[in-house]
């Protein structure tokens, strides 16, 4: 059996594929592979390709997570209770409102949350109004009528005053409307 026949007998090719092939006058000619739109496809593929990992190098992607902040002697702490709170390290750059400045310490307490400190200009608070707060004190004593005063509260002031990692010394928090909310509730104890 020749190259060219199935084994069914017949021929595998046909003649007039055969005849062309072995034209000598076709010799001569370009063999066209692709046409100029599948260039242009793959060209931009390669552009796209180039310009992802430029920017993998040289651009920034923001990532934006909510916390309470502590504001005091020219020094924020900031309290995230969140998992993009990982991706904070001790150098890099954040901000803050519209106030960019660099990390220079980040901690994790009993619960496993995480905080971080920066160093800030001072602000001029004297507008502003304060409370005394000990709610790290009475949290560590874990008092019953504590507990049932906390329990009273709405459920995201009661988050807050839980969550905040209170020191054990008292503190001076802002006068702002969930104070005002979470004082009144204990004034009417």
């Amino acid at each position: 059996m020749g190259s060219s026949e199935k084994k069914a007998g017949g021929p595998l090719f046909r003649k007039k594929a055969l005849t062309r092939i072995a034209s000598p006058e076709e010799l001569n000619d370009y063999l066209k592979v692709t046409n100029p739109a599948n260039w242009m496809i793959l060209g931009s593929i390669i552009a796209i390709l180039i310009g992802i990992i430029v920017w993998s190098f040289a651009g920034n992607l923001n990532t934006y997570v909510s916390g309470e902040a502590v504001a005091e002697d020219g020094q924020i702490t900031a309290h995230i209770v969140n998992d993009n709170a990982r991706y904070i390290k001790e150098g890099q750059t954040i901000m803050i409102g519209e106030k960019t400045s660099k990390v220079f310490k980040v901690e994790q307490d009993e619960f496993g949350r995480i905080s971080f400190r920066r160093v800030t200009e001072t602000v001029d608070n004297s507008k502003k109004k304060y409370v005394m707060c000990e709610y790290g004190k009475e949290l560590y004593k874990g008092s019953a009528e504590f507990t049932t005063w906390l329990e009273g509260l709405e459920p995201g002031d009661r988050e807050y005053i839980k969550l905040l990692p209170w020191p054990l010394t008292p503190v001076y928090h802002e006068l702002d409307e969930r104070m005002k909310r979470i004082q009144h509730t204990k004034n009417n104890r």
